[in-house]
């Protein structure tokens, strides 16, 4: 018996329960500020990144030709300025935690690997065979992002267009036409 063990019987159980109670109360404030610190950080590279991006976006509109300018769809511009950013912060958000669980995932599979060789190699096995499944649903997803996005631009096209030249539409009875195309690209994106 160590001597700290020694001196830890002494203690009365009430106090040994209290200063137990208080390490553990000192444990969680002490994860709480490392979470808190962690996060902050984590968001400060996540929206410094969105902000660069949407910034040259930005810098290569300013500087671009005019007659280039003219040819792009405002729609498509704005969906880029706009909730693409958002989408990409969120993109972001989740890589970045994707690359901490994968730390943690590399660390906790050395450690299996260090307990039970035989049975972390068959969960090391089974994780990656499920790994490559999931790379079908992977592709299947990035399709229909893709799609998705091209309906939305579409409703910002279409919406674009209807601001444009409200005035006109008005003139000629043609909102119902514009809400028709609207609900048609609306419909789809919700589909999909």
């Amino acid at each position: 018996v160590s001597a700290g063990q020694r001196t830890f019987a002494r203690i009365d159980p009430a106090a040994q329960m209290a200063l137990g109670l208080l390490l553990f109360c000192g444990l969680i404030v002490a994860r709480g500020v490392t979470l808190t610190i962690r996060d902050t950080l984590l968001a400060g590279l996540q929206h410094g990144f969105v902000q660069r991006t949407k910034m040259g976006l930005l810098g290569r509109l300013a500087a671009a030709r005019w007659v280039d300018l003219i040819r792009r769809d405002r729609g498509a511009l704005l969906q880029m300025l706009g909730s693409e950013m958002t989408q990409l912060a969120g993109a972001v958000h989740h890589c970045l935690q994707l690359f901490v669980s994968a730390i943690f995932l590399a660390a906790m599979a050395a450690f299996a690997f260090w307990l039970a060789p035989a049975f972390a190699l068959f969960t090391v096995t089974f994780m990656g065979l499920f790994a490559v499944a999931s790379g079908i649903y992977l592709r299947r997803s990035g399709v229909s992002g893709k799609t998705l996005l091209d309906e939305e631009i579409a409703m910002n096209e279409t919406a674009m267009r209807f601001l444009d030249s409200i005035k006109l539409a008005k003139a000629h009875g043609l909102e119902k036409s514009f809400l028709e195309r609207y609900d048609s690209s609306s419909s789809a994106a919700v589909r999909q």
